[in-house]
């Protein structure tokens, strides 16, 4: 029985960490889809202005454009540096007030600002979802229980018997190297938006070429 808790505590252990690690990887996934989703929404807007009259259309894009901008130059380094900003967000609210205000005049403007409406409301919940992952992080109590399990883990193999010196100091090598590899991928992968491994902005690099390019 003595021999079977310590195998016990070995596999719970083994289960919780590779559990982390599929539930930060899932998070790390889906902050790129999210922000590839947010990207690929601003030129939606951007191509049914044309239904708009001037110099409205124009002005309206000027605001897509800043907006793309300042994620590119200020929103992503301040994520990058595990800080969750506003940048941007006063250039959606003046998209937004300005598609609101917009009275159409014909049907085919009523259908064109129907489907401005439905992207820009699109648009907003997508920013909504980047700036949750952005802020999403394993607790640190969490963190603590992985350390402390991976401790435990490794002094547990001292107690099994094993009369080759050499087949115990490589099983615990093993072991060890395991859970080493786990809590760097947890550790890579906790913060999507932030250090050397993070998410870069090139959908909307591309995006803001496209728009640029359609101008």
């Amino acid at each position: 029985m003595g021999r079977r808790d310590p195998e016990n505590a070995g596999c719970r252990y083994a289960i919780t960490i590779g559990l982390m690690a599929v539930a930060t990887w899932t998070n790390s996934t889906a902050a790129s889809s999210v922000a590839s989703q947010e990207a690929s929404q601003i030129p939606v807007p951007y191509r049914s202005l044309v239904g708009y009259p001037q110099p409205l259309q124009n002005e309206i894009k000027d605001v897509l454009t800043r907006y793309l901008k300042s994620i590119i130059e200020d929103a992503w380094p301040a994520q990058q540096h595990g800080e969750v900003t506003e940048e941007g967000i006063r250039d959606l609210l003046e998209l937004g007030r300005r598609i609101i205000t917009f009275e159409p005049a014909t049907d085919g403007q009523c259908v064109v600002h129907g489907e401005v409406m439905r992207a820009f409301n699109t648009l907003v919940e997508f920013r909504r979802r980047r700036i949750e992952a952005a802020s999403f992080a394993v607790p640190a109590s969490l963190w603590a229980v992985v350390l402390l399990g991976a401790a435990i883990s490794i002094f547990t193999s001292y107690v099994f018997k094993i009369e080759s010196l050499l087949v115990h100091g490589l099983m615990t090598a093993l072991l060890t190297s395991m859970i080493g590899l786990l809590v760097f991928f947890i550790a890579a992968t906790d913060h999507p938006y932030r250090g050397a491994n993070a998410i870069e902005p090139v959908a909307y690099r591309i995006v803001l070429h496209v728009v640029t390019e359609y101008e």
